[in-house]
């Protein structure tokens, strides 16, 4: 019987026990007292960053405000980079012959001018003795023209003073040691029978009819005006010659210069890009044959194909040559792009380089093609950039952003000023020396450096435009904790 009271009073204090050990989850829920503004500084935590003096010096954020500004809409096509046709050039063998020296090696940077290697070229060697002797002929010419010049000069001048009736001696005094040519002795001779004709009539008429018979005195007046006729012929004959003869020279002279000109051309192009090395007085020889092939302008040697001692033939390419400083970014503007067709000389296009980190290069519209290629539908566009530390190399692919219609200003941020998370955009305004709000916004127009704000923002907030990831991992952080 005690045992049985025993269990009773037991079981009783163990049901108890559990009556005043229920979990809390199965107890009703209690009312609360918290005010609602715990709710809303948990808010306000969630959107703002704080930093400490010490973070915030470390971070070298930016802060700029947003601003009305010029948006250009863009299109990407792909290009190639190409060389500078201008600066790109295949130096050929213009003749046939032997390469007998090469003195430079592709990569070699090289300057206006240098010899690149040495060919011996008998067709050229034949040209340099057509060029020596067409000089020669050309001199000759030369001095022949001027030695007529001088004689028709020295022709009038006599003439003038037989015109004149200068004494003989006189005459002879003046003209003697000057170049008469012919003239002299027809001129002269016909003078002196003219003079003594005058004389011999002053004589007969000074005599008088009542001594000399009057068909004497009539045979002399007649001598005397036969003289004087034969003197005037001969003038005008001889001026007519000396005339004819400058005109012949000249005529000669200036055939043989285009001779030599013909043969200077010749030998020009036989020799290329190079000038002639070997003096006007060497006519015979080995160096006759020797051509230097020289750079028609700095650069470097992007080809070789020929070594010493092998035989090359006119327009085989011995060198590649180009001037790598400048290239040229080539793209493709297709039936889509047709927009950027009233894209002009000069004009400003942005250049990415994908192989080289994304690098951009601000390139200029050299020029855009007028024909539509039929296999492509497209008008090629070409624009120049500078390469000066020689890093870009033809054939690199790139991206090509072309510009479409006029810029429209819009309020717009730096692109890095703009960061997402579950697919909203938001930026940072500095509320305070070191407080940070996020703000959500909405986007428009994109380029490669600035954002179109069409909402959540006015012109002149400050906007983090540099440091806003971290500032967004900054305030992630505390959710990624709760969430571990």
């Amino acid at each position: 019987m005690k045992v049985r009271i025993a269990l009773a009073i037991a079981a009783v204090l163990v049901v108890s026990t559990a009556a005043t050990t229920v979990p809390r989850w199965l107890q009703p829920p209690q009312p609360t007292d918290e005010p609602e503004k715990k709710d809303e500084a948990e808010a306000a935590e969630s959107t703002t960053v704080t930093l400490d003096e010490q973070k915030l010096a470390s971070l070298e954020l930016r802060v700029e405000p947003a601003s009305v500004q010029p948006l250009q809409v863009l299109h990407v096509v792909p290009g190639r980079l190409r060389y500078d046709e201008t600066r790109h050039i295949d130096i050929r063998a213009a003749a046939n012959g032997i390469l007998t020296e090469v003195r430079v090696t592709p990569g070699d940077h090289v300057g206006p001018g240098q010899v690149l290697g040495i060919l011996s070229s008998p067709e050229v060697g034949t040209a340099r003795t057509e060029v020596h002797h067409s000089h020669e002929n050309w001199e000759l010419a030369t001095k022949k023209h001027n030695w007529e010049r001088e004689i028709g000069a020295n022709v009038a001048a006599l003439i003038d003073g037989l015109k004149s009736r200068v004494p003989a001696n006189e005459l002879e005094k003046r003209f003697r040691g000057k170049t008469l040519g012919k003239s002299r002795d027809v001129l002269i001779s016909a003078y002196s029978r003219y003079l003594l004709a005058e004389q011999l009539s002053k004589r007969a008429e000074s005599t008088g009819r009542s001594v000399l018979p009057e068909t004497t005195l009539a045979e002399r007046q007649a001598e005397r005006r036969s003289a004087e006729a034969a003197l005037e012929a001969a003038c005008e004959q001889s001026a007519f010659d000396a005339a004819r003869e400058v005109r012949v020279a000249e005529i000669e002279a200036g055939d043989a210069l285009r001779r030599l000109n013909i043969a200077q051309e010749q030998l020009t192009l036989l020799l290329g890009y190079s000038p002639d090395t070997v003096p006007m007085e060497e006519t015979q020889g080995d160096r006759l044959s020797r051509v230097e092939i020289r750079a028609p302008f700095a650069g470097t040697i992007e080809e070789r194909n020929f070594a010493s001692a092998e035989r090359v033939k006119t327009s085989d390419t011995i060198f590649v040559l180009a001037d790598t400083r400048a290239l040229w970014a080539a793209a493709d503007v297709r039936e889509q792009d047709w927009r950027a067709l009233n894209l002009a000389a000069g004009q400003q296009v942005n250049v990415e380089v994908p192989a080289l980190a994304g690098r951009k290069i601000e390139a200029r519209v050299r020029y855009l093609g007028r024909q539509v290629a039929a296999e492509t539908n497209s008008v090629p566009l070409i624009a120049e950039f500078a390469n000066t530390d020689g890093q870009l190399r033809p054939g690199l692919f790139v991206r090509v952003s072309i510009p479409f219609g006029t810029p429209k200003k819009v309020l717009a941020v730096p692109a890095d000023a703009i960061v997402s998370h579950e697919g909203t955009k938001f930026v940072f305004v500095r509320t305070g020396p070191a407080t940070f709000h996020r703000t959500d916004v909405t986007t428009g127009l994109q380029t490669d450096d600035r954002v179109e704000i069409t909402g959540g923002l006015v012109a002149g907030t400050p906007v983090v435009v540099r440091g806003a990831a971290v500032l967004k991992a900054e305030l992630l952080l505390p959710t990624i904790k709760k969430e571990d």
